[in-house]
C-alpha cells in the first residue's frame, strides 16, 4: 500500500472542505429558523435539551440532502475533479506562512 502526504496551503481549508462550503451554512440557517419558530410559539418556556435536539434533528434533515452533497463536492473541486475551480487569488492568504528570508543566504551573510 502506498501512502501520500498531502499538505493543504495554510488559510485555505475553508475553500477545500465540502462540508464547510455547502452544508454548515444551510444547517445554521435551518437551526436558527427552527429555534425562532419555537421561541415565538413558546414565549414563556425555557429551552431544554429536548428542544435543542428537536431543532437540530429537523435542521439536519432539511440540510443533508443529495443536492447539498453534490453542490458541496462540485464547489470544492473534489468531484468531478476540477483543478481550475480556484485561481491564485483564492490562496494569497497562504503566502503569509512562507519564510520571508532565504535561510541559506541568511546563514552565509552571518558567516556560518
Amino acid at each position: 500500500m502506498e501512502w501520500f502526504l498531502l499538505q493543504l496551503p495554510g488559510h485555505t481549508t475553508h475553500r477545500l472542505q465540502p462540508l464547510d462550503k455547502a452544508f454548515f451554512k444551510p444547517l445554521e440557517t435551518n437551526y436558527t429558523q427552527a429555534s425562532e419558530r419555537w421561541f415565538r410559539s413558546n414565549p414563556e418556556r425555557a429551552v431544554t435539551q429536548y428542544q435543542v435536539a428537536r431543532a437540530t434533528k429537523c435542521s439536519i434533515w432539511k440540510s443533508a440532502t443529495i443536492e447539498t452533497a453534490i453542490n458541496a463536492l462540485r464547489s470544492s473541486g473534489v468531484w468531478p475533479v476540477n483543478r481550475h475551480v480556484f485561481n491564485y487569488s483564492h490562496f494569497v492568504a497562504s503566502e503569509v506562512l512562507r519564510p520571508s528570508v532565504n535561510p541559506t543566504s541568511e546563514a552565509s551573510r552571518l558567516g556560518n
